[in-house]
């Protein structure tokens, strides 16, 4: 039996977000980069990191 090698686009491996996360001890962090976003403006413009409001509680 012969598997015959796929061939796949480099499209199809290029992800569409990078996702950042920050877990302190004390204050937590969440954000993103849409690849995509960045691609149908200027590449000589920095990407937009859009960062998320989470609510940090701690102890009174």
């Amino acid at each position: 039996m012969t598997i015959e090698p796929q061939t796949v686009s480099p499209e199809m491996h290029r992800n569409r977000y990078i996702i950042g996360i920050d877990l302190g001890t004390t204050n937590s962090a969440l954000s993103y980069v849409d690849l995509a976003e960045q691609s149908a403006t200027s590449s000589d413009t920095p990407p937009t990191i859009h960062i998320f409001d989470v609510p940090q509680l701690t102890a009174p």
